[in-house]
């Protein structure tokens, strides 16, 4: 809902801006000159400048001076800008039968107004320039921001007393029957509150680390669910310093294991594959006979979606729902 109302916002402003700047226009034009057509010439202005206007900042911008080829950048400013500005002429001249005479025998007062024109087009792309900067460094700290928040949610749901007390109660029973093996599975809860207290002070952090703790919360759930769970796994990752954000594919994984816990038996399939800038992480769970229907998801899952929005509003493509009697999460994500 934000987005839409950000959307809506940059779309006001935009009229706004154009509307005072035909406004300012039509009063330059009817204060200096005693033209009849003011309204269509000031109209067909304006038009020209917003066309060039808009092919600088969707298409110029982008493809030259965000890829820092400033020359080829002047050059496509200049003749796009140049293009629509002599359309406007052209059109003008059905209204001022001089206009294109005036432009053929060189009149220096047309030609100091072109470049007046190719200025003021240069001068609103660089002030949409700034405030797309602005808007970038406002979306960044409202991310790391709301980076925080969640973070201390999921350190709350993950470490939650239920999750520790079926961890605990396992290694007490182990304690007399497998020592070792009780002693490894606090280990293994160690690694985890280690890692979720002390490894994620920072804004991303490396894939691996995050692969290493879902693993230690998996064998942990082995221990818990027994011969009642079928598990499989594979982790393609070639890229182990990728950088993701903390805890970012865990509530998926959580949420796998609790809505399956039910099922006999409770099969969970993950997948995930990580290459140079990209990570690939599917997650299928078994359903209960009886699923209750649900608009909403938890609130690990709640607040991973919001963070992908905010954290990648362009570069992550999230699905999920039940397919062929299993529940199937599927997240594709580009760094």
């Amino acid at each position: 809902m934000a987005k839409v109302n950000f959307i809506n916002k940059s779309f006001i402003f935009q009229v706004v801006f154009w509307l005072g700047f035909w406004i300012i226009n039509f009063i330059d034009e009817i204060v200096n000159t005693e033209d009849d057509h003011a309204i269509l010439v000031v109209t067909v202005y304006v038009l020209s400048i917003m066309t060039a206007v808009y092919i600088n900042i969707l298409w110029i911008i982008p493809k030259f001076l965000y890829n820092k080829r400033y020359v080829s950048y002047i050059v496509a400013l200049m003749f796009s800008s140049t293009v629509m500005l002599l359309l406007f002429d052209l059109i003008g001249l059905a209204v001022e039968q001089n206009s294109l005479l005036e432009l053929m025998e060189g009149d220096p007062f047309l030609f100091i107004g072109l470049i007046q024109d190719l200025i003021m087009v240069g001068g609103i792309s660089s002030v949409w320039i700034i405030v797309e900067q602005l808007k970038t460094k406002e979306r960044l700290i409202v991310a790391e921001k709301k980076q925080t928040e969640t973070s201390l949610k999921f350190l709350k749901a993950q470490t939650n007393p239920h999750f520790l007390f079926n961890v605990l109660n396992n290694v007490h029973f182990l304690i007399e029957r497998d020592p070792s093996k009780a002693s490894q599975t606090l280990i293994k809860l160690s690694d985890i509150l280690r890692y979720q207290l002390y490894e994620t002070d920072e804004d991303s952090v490396y894939i691996e680390k995050e692969i290493e703790n879902i693993k230690n919360y998996i064998e942990l759930e082995q221990i818990r669910m027994g011969d009642r769970l079928v598990l499989n796994t594979h982790f393609d990752c070639s890229n182990p310093k990728l950088k993701i954000e903390p805890f970012l594919l865990m509530p998926l994984v959580e949420n796998a294991f609790k809505h399956s816990s039910s099922t006999e038996p409770s099969i969970i399939s993950i997948d995930l594959k990580v290459n140079q800038s990209t990570l690939d992480f599917k997650i299928e769970n078994s359903l209960p006979g009886k699923v209750k229907k649900s608009k909403g998801n938890g609130l690990g899952i709640v607040n991973l979606e919001e963070r992908l929005k905010l954290l990648y509003p362009k570069n992550h493509e999230y699905m999920y729902g039940e397919e062929n009697e299993k529940y199937v999460s599927h997240l594709k994500l580009s760094v």
